[in-house]
């Protein structure tokens, strides 16, 4: 195509009054065409696009921008990724695709896209046409609304393994910003985030706020992978709500790994709760139904409200919390009514196709045996049974207790067609301490001579709460001695002091210490009988 045969972008008509040569009658002679293409992601739109201009034809740079003649003119705008390839953003090109010669701009546009603009022969524009389609596919995007930490920092290593090169920008081309997470690990709180995987693409919008907004636009023939991908790492946060508010909670960052020892009631919550809710299909294929009600039954501090903080996250369902204080009311039948409301809430979203664990912390409040028990307990109670075995069906929907006082629960409440599964969390033996003193100091310095077996020797008897308490008080006491040594008050430490602060051995002796006086405190003294005279 010569110079002197270019046309600004409206084709070019005819003069001749007469019907010009191989053209039929009624028609317009049209030397060129114009084709026009927006695409979202600059960048990645840029490279990719002349990327596949270098393989499958010949390019030349001739310019910056088209002037009003349609001659290219000044010099084109080039950008270079960390693997050293280079690609124009704003430039004329002349190339030939698939054997079509065609001048092309490109131009950045409006919001991070990328203008293109095509001048070919008209027998030329299925070609070109069948071009674009390949190889310049609008991406997919996906939505992870409200992601977790957790599993921002595990998609990030996940990219950082199988990324060929990344790049990070902040918003409109400013720095990005950074947070230390106290794992160690450096999260973004506003940035994008652009991988370069399998030959493609994939960029990554993030924005810390209001609970986290991830945004994610993939080609189309990645788009499975990457939301297989999301799916293992982010997911989507459970959420927690109030029998009497409708406001959402954060469960928190809480994890397996957050719980030291235990490994046969995680797997038995695993069978029974988590892979219920994740696949209900191989249930049903077996004709098995998933427990109705599951009871976790211990001694206070063997973290049953942990357990139930972890399957929120780990089942992806609906968590729902059922708690006496929100339930009991002075107004005759209120209390029946509220529970009814919340299982027809649960109803509600089961029937959405969305999983539903609702947590009843305290049952035994709920459901004392009924010798005794006030009218409005027992209408609660009788409510409660109802509900959950009743003549609507409760399908999708399992319902966990926890109680410490599985004496005072009413028997009825207990039967098969109720709470199916009764799991019992004893206090952590030898090596399930060991494991706790090591969840609960693995974040916090810790002098060398420190021995976790000996801390679980020095325990025994005490629940995971306790261990907790003797952790926590212990690096107390270790922040007051640095302080006292020092000859300054707490306040006035700053980082090149505290940091050679650290957790001794004889800090968490005493708090073991301490905690065992207290236990022996609060433990109810048997009742002294008057022996007759």
């Amino acid at each position: 195509m010569s110079e002197t045969d270019r046309v600004p972008l409206l084709p070019a008509f005819s003069s001749a009054p007469g019907p010009s040569p191989g053209a039929t009658s009624g028609s317009i002679a049209v030397r060129e065409v114009a084709l026009v293409r927006q695409v979202k992601g600059l960048h990645r739109a840029a490279r990719a696009f002349y990327e596949n201009l270098l393989r499958y034809g010949t390019v030349t740079l001739v310019g910056g921008r088209w002037n009003y003649r349609g001659a290219p003119e000044d010099a084109p705008q080039l950008c270079q990724d960390p693997d050293g390839f280079v690609y124009p953003i704003r430039a004329v090109l002349e190339a030939e695709i698939d054997g079509a010669a065609c001048q092309i701009q490109l131009e950045p546009g409006f919001g991070e896209a990328l203008n293109i603009q095509i001048r070919c022969a008209p027998a030329d524009l299925a070609r070109v046409e069948a071009f674009l389609q390949a190889h310049l596919q609008e991406p997919v995007i996906i939505k992870v609304p409200q992601p977790s930490i957790r599993g921002l920092i595990q998609l990030l290593d996940e990219l950082r393994r199988r990324a060929t090169m990344t790049r990070i920008q902040g918003p409109e081309g400013s720095a990005p910003i950074f947070a230390l997470h106290p794992s160690g690990h450096l999260i973004p709180l506003k940035a994008r985030i652009e991988a370069y995987i399998d030959e493609a693409w994939i960029s990554l919008d993030w924005e810390n706020e209001w609970g986290g907004k991830l945004t994610v636009e993939t080609p189309a023939a990645l788009a499975e992978e990457i939301r297989a991908l999301l799916a293992r790492t982010v997911g989507r946060r459970p959420r927690v709500r109030a029998s009497t508010s409708s406001a959402a909670v954060d469960v928190g960052e809480v994890d397996w790994e957050d719980l030291g020892g235990l490994e046969a009631v995680r797997a038995e919550l695993q069978n029974w709760i988590v892979e219920p809710l994740r696949n209900p299909g191989v249930f049903q294929h077996l004709r098995l139904q998933p427990p109705k009600g599951v009871l976790l039954i211990g001694p206070p501090g063997t973290g049953k409200t942990t357990l139930a903080r972890i399957l929120a996250r780990q089942s992806e369902a609906v968590f729902l919390v059922l708690a006496p204080p929100d339930v009991f009311s002075m107004w005759y039948g209120e209390s029946a009514r509220r529970i009814a409301e919340v299982f027809a809430e649960a109803r509600t979203e089961a029937a959405r196709g969305r999983p539903v664990l609702l947590f009843i912390d305290e049952i035994d409040g709920f459901c004392p045996r009924r010798e005794g028990a006030h009218e409005e307990t027992r209408r609660a109670f009788a409510q409660l049974c109802t509900e959950m075995d009743g003549l609507a069906p409760l399908s999708g929907v399992i319902v966990l207790g926890a109680t410490n006082r599985p004496q005072d629960l009413d028997p009825a409440l207990l039967r098969p067609g109720r709470f199916d599964r009764k799991i019992v969390i004893p206090l952590p033996d030898r090596k399930a301490r060991v494991e706790i003193f090591r969840v609960h100091l693995r974040r916090r310095p810790l002098d060398p001579a420190v021995s976790l077996e000996e801390l679980a020797a020095k325990t025994r008897g005490f629940s995971g709460a306790e261990i907790a308490a003797v952790c926590a008080r212990a690096a107390y006491r270790a922040l007051e001695a640095f302080a006292a040594s020092q000859g300054i008050p707490i306040s006035e430490l700053r980082p090149e002091v505290y940091q050679n602060l650290r957790i001794r051995r004889e800090d968490l002796l005493k708090a073991i210490q301490e905690i065992r006086r207290e236990r022996q405190a609060a433990r109810p003294r048997p009742r002294r009988t008057k022996t007759p005279h």
